[in-house]
């Protein structure tokens, strides 16, 4: 078993344990595609507006975009799946948002116009759970490419994706569950949004 297969099958688990399943919906690669491709336009229009558009900027006109196409509060249920049960329903909320500009900040801040990007989409496939995966390179002038996989599924206003493999192995989502999961086990919601709103105020320095 390959690493992509091995995060892909761990994530499975994961949905399977906060029993989210989904019917399968047939000839459905078409939607999360076209997700996928309207991110990347985004992202190279972030690349263009650069230092023009600023941080701020860049934050602005990404956001709307990020938050269709990720489901940031399926992505927090599960880095926080423990503990999701006993969270009151505003704190789920404070930290979902939280965890929403945090990433959004993070894409604003890699995505800074310093060098020409392309984006090219290999062919998509089906995994377990209802799951899609999209793999996608990313090309940048004088840097070697990057290969991400896009793990998508239906969120019931669309395909969504729920993690993002670099390397098609490294999970962007197990990272975050680690470290959300140790900061609340820590210091609870409170401590948690604290430390999320902290990560977004430095990136946007």
């Amino acid at each position: 078993m390959n690493a992509i297969d091995k995060s892909i099958r761990l994530l499975a688990a994961l949905l399977l344990a906060v029993t989210l399943t989904a019917p399968f919906q047939a000839a459905r690669a078409a939607g999360e595609r076209e997700a996928i491709e309207r991110l990347n336009d985004t992202l190279q229009a972030a690349m263009r507006g650069g230092g023009e558009l600023g941080f701020q900027g860049r934050f602005d006109l990404l956001e709307p975009v990020l938050g269709e196409v990720f489901d940031f509060r399926l992505m927090t249920r599960i880095g926080l799946q423990r503990y999701w049960d006993g969270i009151a329903e505003a704190d789920r909320a404070a930290i979902i948002d939280a965890f929403r500009r945090m990433s959004v900040a993070t894409y604003a801040s890699r995505f800074d116009g310093s060098g020409g990007i392309s984006f090219s989409i290999g062919e998509t496939r089906e995994g377990p759970q209802n799951l899609v995966l999209v793999p996608t390179v990313i090309e940048r002038a004088a840097e070697d490419p990057v290969s991400l996989t896009y793990v998508m599924r239906d969120s019931g206003a669309g395909p969504a994706v729920i993690d993002v493999l670099a390397q098609d192995k490294f999970s962007e989502l197990a990272r975050q569950r680690a470290e959300m999961s140790s900061v609340f086990g820590r210091s609870g919601a409170a401590g948690l949004i604290e430390t999320l709103n902290a990560k977004t105020a430095e990136l946007a320095g």
